[in-house]
């Protein structure tokens, strides 16, 4: 599943690149697509709004259950208050 994903590693670190799409109708996994710099990113569906750090939660708590990890081992290493963003994974 992982080798699906668009990650990569750097500083000893597994980062994915995730694009958000909160306030959606349902939360999800979606299709990979490419970024504003051409990169891949996968696309995370959820229902939360953007607001007080709730489409972040979300966002961990979906990753977590999809690749079958804590939540505390997903987290938000970049992009917080943008739709891109890149989560460190521990494995």
């Amino acid at each position: 599943m992982w080798k699906d994903l668009p990650v990569y590693h750097e500083k000893g670190k597994t980062l994915l690149r995730v694009h958000v799409i909160p306030q959606a109708s349902k939360t999800r996994i979606g299709e990979m697509r490419e970024g504003p710099h051409g990169e891949r990113y996968l696309t995370l569906y959820v229902t939360a709004p953007p607001t007080e750090g709730k489409a972040n939660a979300a966002i961990v708590a979906l990753l977590s259950k999809y690749l079958g990890v804590p939540k505390r081992l997903v987290l938000l290493q970049k992009g917080t208050k943008q739709r891109y963003k890149i989560v460190s994974l521990s494995e």
